[in-house]
């Protein structure tokens, strides 16, 4: 217990009643649905993610194959939509699968049903505690490095750090090592003019400037000073960077650039 806070943070609090609330929710709709009906949600959505993680990017580049969507999105919005039409589709069957007898109103053993809900609401406090996690890391690494207040969800992800069972979430990113460093370039060269005129000294970043669309782009005064400024929401929507993402050869290249490696070491 001496590992704990001495002052426990009221977001421990309310995690830890929210997490009371989800059981006793889970085993009261369990007692009344039965087990089946109440693994529909758990079990589509656990096979919804994997659908997706398997074979959404695939799909994604296969359906928007010759459209003007951007190139590099197409493999998420791809694992997107397959997770959530298949989720959809198998929660409707094992639903229709625990019907309730006709003879009977009753669900079928509804005491192990309830044990299931408590089950599934554990589940689904996991989840939501690892989403919270997960987009406090994608937050944190887009946020200005010195911004004076870190975004609710960053401060709410590091409330819910303050014990010993749960440190490693500040650690935690769903992203792989390379896309955190690229995102980290990325937000260095936003906030950096120096960081821009060292990475344009790359051979390949040079060759890559010419392209037509990006060429187009930085030589727009309006579209550096959205840069400079760091407003990402204006120049993201900007017709000519809006024609940059939507020019899939030029995508290729940049995946294939290691950003960071110029910008940060």
């Amino acid at each position: 217990m001496d590992n704990f806070p001495t002052s426990t943070p009221w977001t421990l609090i309310l995690a830890g009643l929210f997490f009371l609330w989800l059981m006793i929710r889970g085993a009261w709709r369990g007692f009344q649905r039965g087990p089946l009906r109440q693994c529909a949600g758990p079990f589509s959505l656990t096979a919804g993610l994997l659908l997706g993680w398997m074979y959404g990017r695939e799909f994604g580049f296969w359906i928007l194959e010759e459209t003007s969507f951007p190139w590099l999105l197409r493999g998420f919005v791809g694992s997107l939509f397959l997770g959530c039409v298949s989720g959809l589709f198998l929660y409707g069957v094992i639903w229709w699968l625990g019907k309730k007898s006709p003879k009977s109103e009753e669900a079928e053993s509804p005491i192990f049903g309830s044990i299931v809900g408590c089950w599934t609401g554990m589940l689904y406090f996991s989840i939501l505690f690892l989403l919270t996690a997960t987009l406090a890391a994608v937050i944190e690494l887009w946020e200005p490095t010195k911004k004076p207040h870190p975004n609710w969800i960053v401060s709410l992800r590091n409330d819910l750090a303050e014990t010993p069972y749960t440190a490693w979430i500040k650690k935690w990113s769903p992203l792989p090592e390379r896309t955190q460093r690229l995102i980290q370039g990325i937000r260095s060269i936003a906030q950096s003019p120096e960081a821009r005129a060292k990475l344009m000294k790359n051979p390949k970043m040079t060759e890559i400037s010419r392209h037509p669309s990006l060429k187009a782009a930085i030589e727009d005064e309006y579209v550096i000073k959205l840069l400079n400024d760091n407003n990402l929401s204006d120049f993201i929507s900007h017709p000519k960077v809006q024609a940059v993402l939507a020019d899939e050869s030029l995508q290729r290249k940049v995946a294939q650039l290691e950003i960071s490696k110029e910008v940060i070491h």
